[in-house]
């Protein structure tokens, strides 16, 4: 994210900064935003496929535009993390 163009690994952080400093703004709370997605009994109840696979998506897309392609492992490591969301 950091070698893209106005990207940032830092941007929540970077936003929550920015309304720290800003007059008669009081920000209320923050927190993390960590993911767990995982089957359950060996298969996905609900939607769980189809959110994984948009974020495999959003990943080739993003790494995509910052290595023009470039970036090899990437084909090898979507298709092994397609696999096991396929395997569901």
């Amino acid at each position: 994210m950091d070698a893209k163009p106005g990207g940032s690994s830092q941007a929540g952080g970077d936003v929550l900064d920015r309304f720290r400093r800003l007059d008669g703004s009081t920000p209320v709370g923050a927190t993390g935003s960590d993911w767990v997605v995982r089957p359950v009994d060996g298969s996905s109840p609900g939607d769980e496929a189809s959110f994984l696979r948009f974020i495999l998506d959003t990943i080739e897309g993003a790494v995509g535009e910052i290595t023009d392609g470039g970036f090899s492992s990437l084909d090898e490591w979507l298709s092994h993390r397609s696999g096991q969301v396929d395997a569901e």
